[in-house]
């Protein structure tokens, strides 16, 4: 427990699997499917169009978060 306070107080998050999205974000299905398209285009190595997705979702106010376990996303404070 005390790695996990000191992992949270430092905001590295090494111990996290996942970034818990809250439950607004986690039941908007049309930028979930952004994701899930741009985390393939990255896989085909298109990042052309993984930025163009990227670019797309940050004039919604979204913001993309790369991790080892996947994208993850979140509204920023303007949203």
């Amino acid at each position: 427990r005390a790695a996990a306070a000191i992992d949270r107080i430092l905001g590295l998050r090494l111990l996290e699997t996942a970034p818990a999205a809250d439950a607004a974000e986690a039941a908007d299905p049309a930028v979930d499917a952004l994701v899930r398209e741009r985390e393939e285009a990255r896989r085909r190595r298109d990042y052309r169009r993984a930025d163009e997705i990227r670019a797309h979702l940050a004039q919604r106010g979204i913001e993309l978060r790369d991790t080892p376990t996947g994208t993850v996303w979140r509204r920023t404070a303007a949203q």
